[in-house]
């Protein structure tokens, strides 16, 4: 039997980082990791999810929508990764 989907709790975020002080950008971009959900029946749908997350993410912190053609292709590109990535 699978279990329901889960996110992590704050408790284990907060044990991933207590090392270093990390960016906004950065926290973000671990927080959508450690914050997508968890299913402890299947290890590599849980972990192509959190990639998953984790790019849609870094997109949003490094390629914002905006007038840039180029940034806007950065963005998409990381998004259709992300989203292929979900599919499994």
């Amino acid at each position: 039997m699978v279990r329901p989907l889960t996110p992590l709790s704050n408790k284990t975020r907060v044990a991933v980082n207590t090392m270093t002080d990390l960016s906004s950008a950065a926290q973000q971009v671990l927080d959508a990791f450690m914050d997508s959900p968890v299913d402890a029946g299947n290890y590599y749908a849980t972990r192509s999810r959190q990639i998953a997350a984790a790019l849609r993410a870094a997109a949003e912190q490094a390629a914002p929508f905006s007038t840039n053609l180029r940034q806007n292709q950065i963005h998409q590109r990381l998004v259709a990764i992300a989203t292929e990535l979900e599919a499994q």
